[in-house]
């Protein structure tokens, strides 16, 4: 019982910020591709699946969107980029630290900030 219990106390690092491209722009958020995120303490098999994991980012109007140069980009223009553009690369840095898993309820996050890597 005690190496049951101590095996399911080794929970994964909460984190801070996801990398990925946006898969869709949403009224109030986007999707972004977060697989690299929920993989990251995957050992084996689980490690080595192909499937996809988008994280739906909350963001409010007043989160500060910059570009990789640090210039700042209005909400709007962003919102517009990342509908015309494929694949627009972004990093989050959330508002608060969050273990993101393969639970749907674990992927849903809100944005502090949004950097444009493109």
């Amino acid at each position: 019982m005690f190496i049951l219990l101590t095996g399911c106390g080794v929970s994964s690092q909460p984190v801070q910020s996801i990398e990925g491209p946006v898969t869709s722009v949403k009224i109030g958020g986007m999707e972004v591709e977060c697989s690299a995120a929920v993989k990251r303490n995957a050992k084996g098999a689980a490690a080595a699946t192909e499937e996809g994991y988008p994280c739906l980012v909350l963001m409010p109007e007043d989160i500060p969107v910059k570009t990789a140069d640090g210039d700042t980009v209005s909400m709007q223009a962003f919102r517009e980029q990342a509908k015309e553009e494929d694949m627009l690369d972004v990093k989050v840095v959330l508002a608060n630290e969050k273990d993101i898993g393969e639970d749907p309820e674990s992927r849903e996050l809100t944005a502090a900030e949004v950097v444009i890597l493109e």
